[in-house]
């Protein structure tokens, strides 16, 4: 049971580290996004 345990954790810290990466990347293009939004309506 230990066993299976250890085996699970780089898998899991991989998942982890991906899922986090993901959404930060999401994250900073919505926030670009809306940045650059009220410029563009302003403008015209």
């Amino acid at each position: 049971m230990l066993a299976a345990f250890l085996l699970s954790l780089p898998p899991a810290a991989v998942g982890t580290a991906l899922y986090a990466s993901g959404t930060s990347a999401l994250r900073t293009a919505d926030h670009t996004a809306e940045v650059t939004r009220p410029s563009a309506v302003k403008e015209s």
